[in-house]
């Protein structure tokens, strides 16, 4: 399945104008990092498509998604999510003012936060999953997790 996404990101990236008539390039963010279902190889190939396409691309933390600040069409032309089934909760509204702002997206998995997910100790889980867990806290594991954050 996930050759057949890469066959198909080749044939979207032929619509694609990867830069103008005055020779500059268009620049790409590709998503990458520890979310849940995350495929470093597909990542790779996407990013090495979207060069041989002569896109310059960068690669973006899953946090980044969240900041409308790092994440805007001024600085890049194309978003490109591997997994757009799983993505952080508050990535929505800086995903839409990035296409409102005229950025492209190329979306593989979708459809987009199927799975929204929260950073708790390091680690991505869904909301549901992180209060399932606390539910279970006992008064010290409690006490030890405040001490802790």
């Amino acid at each position: 399945m996930r050759l057949v996404s890469c066959f198909l990101l080749v044939a979207l990236l032929a619509g694609f104008s990867a830069g103008d008539e005055q020779g500059s390039h268009a620049t790409a963010v590709l998503l990458v990092g520890d979310l849940p279902g995350s495929a470093p190889d597909l990542a790779k190939a996407l990013e090495a498509e979207l060069e041989a396409a002569g896109w310059t691309v960068e690669e973006f933390e899953p946090e980044a998604l969240c900041d409308a600040e790092a994440l805007n069409a001024e600085r890049y032309d194309l978003l490109v999510l591997p997994n757009a089934a799983i993505l952080p909760i508050g990535s929505a509204g800086v995903v839409e003012t990035f296409l409102g702002q005229g950025g492209d997206i190329i979306a593989l998995g979708a459809p987009m936060w199927q799975d929204q997910v929260v950073r708790r100790n390091g680690e991505w889980v869904t909301p549901v999953s992180y209060t399932h867990l606390r539910a279970h806290e006992t008064v010290l594991d409690l006490v030890c997790r405040l001490l802790l954050e």
